[in-house]
């Protein structure tokens, strides 16, 4: 998807009649138990914005290459997953029953996901566009497919990424949460108008969009304090000195 998605002040967004994705307030996505809840947005959102530059020594213990496999068919093997769990529920999508959805292949071939009439819900087209789309709006990127110019360099870095995942797994009780870091760090700036409770009712787009306005209005200003000690913004380039994100 070519263009810049604006996702400000909105609730929904509409790609087509089967795909509504919502945009759930922060409220809505802690909950009452905020540490669970949010888990479970973070699973799901998942499974749309990881890509298999994030989940190499994954692949590599189902004998797969990380390098191979396409974002695609990884999204592909994790829906799957993921609709076998009867305990995972579907929250960012409108009307949309994961449990409902069917894993097949079309005329062609090529791997879909079809509803209970049969109708296709799912494809490589509509899935590059979906996470596409649910990436800008937790304020992050998807991870971009990697190549090693040799043997060596991939079979290390393969292993560099298995000690990596066990740290993060015996540190993962230890984990704050996400959400609840910025929230800590927004609530006490003056530039951010909420507060421990209002903050509820923010979008999780329009605050990762917060944060990222804040950063650049204090970059631009940190810039700006450097002419009283003679630097020369005339050599800078013009995107440093704009405050738009």
């Amino acid at each position: 998807m070519a263009k810049k998605i604006d996702l400000i002040g909105r609730k929904k967004y509409h790609y087509n009649d089967d795909i509504i994705i919502n945009i759930p307030t922060i409220g809505q996505i802690r909950g009452r138990d905020n540490e669970e809840t949010e888990n479970q947005f973070w699973k799901e959102a998942n499974l749309f914005i990881k890509t298999p530059t994030d989940m190499i020594s994954e692949l590599d213990s189902l004998g797969m290459d990380f390098e191979e496999v396409s974002e695609y068919l990884l999204f592909f093997m994790l829906l799957t997953s993921y609709i076998a769990d009867k305990e995972n529920s579907c929250q960012l999508f409108e009307g949309l029953d994961y449990r409902k959805l069917k894993a097949g292949a079309d005329s062609s071939g090529q791997l879909i996901f079809v509803d209970e009439t049969g109708k296709e819900i799912f494809n490589e087209i509509v899935y590059l566009d979906v996470s596409n789309i649910i990436a800008t709006m937790v304020g992050t990127e998807k991870t971009p497919k990697k190549k090693f110019g040799n043997a060596f360099a991939k079979k290390m870095r393969i292993k560099q990424d298995y000690k990596k995942k066990e740290k993060a797994r015996k540190e993962q009780d230890n984990n704050d949460s996400v959400l609840g870091s910025i929230i800590l760090r927004l609530c006490n700036n003056c530039n951010f108008p909420y507060n421990f409770e209002t903050v509820n009712d923010v979008t999780i787009y329009n605050l990762f969009q917060s944060v990222k306005q804040i950063d650049k209005d204090k970059s631009v200003d940190e810039i700006m304090d450097s002419r009283l000690v003679g630097a020369d913004l005339n050599k800078l380039p013009k995107e440093a000195l704009s405050r738009y994100v």
